[in-house]
């Protein structure tokens, strides 16, 4: 049988973890079942993979505000997120710069950035 624990009420001066049922991530909603490992129990590799296919930049921005998890850089790699936008770019022969302009405050927040920029351009060019 598969359930939900429920969640205990938080401390004081407690932050809450993932929210996603079933993520795996300290503080959030863990599967009960031995068997249903959470989404953390995934290889890196296979969760940078699942975050770059995602249809829109907003989808991987919703995907890394859902699972804290994902957004957090790992200790000798950048975050899940942040490769997969990284394949994404590649995939789509953008150039990224060595390295992060000084007006931006996160990786991530410049490719998802970069990413939605190069989708407005080749929009228009594709009205025209």
């Amino acid at each position: 049988r598969v359930g939900y624990r429920r969640r205990r009420p938080m401390d004081a001066g407690q932050t809450p973890g993932c929210q996603t049922p079933g993520c795996g991530a300290p503080g959030g909603d863990v599967l009960a079942a031995q068997d249903a490992p959470g989404l953390l129990a995934l290889p890196t590799e296979i969760l940078v993979r699942v975050v770059s296919l995602l249809p829109a930049p907003e989808d991987v921005a919703r995907a890394a505000i859902c699972c804290k998890a994902l957004s957090a850089p790992g200790p000798a790699a950048a975050s899940v997120v942040e490769q997969a936008l990284r394949r994404r770019a590649a995939r789509a022969q953008r150039a990224l710069p060595p390295r992060l302009p000084a007006e931006e405050s996160s990786w991530t927040q410049f490719l998802l950035w970069d990413e939605r920029r190069a989708r407005v351009h080749d929009d228009r060019a594709a009205a025209a």
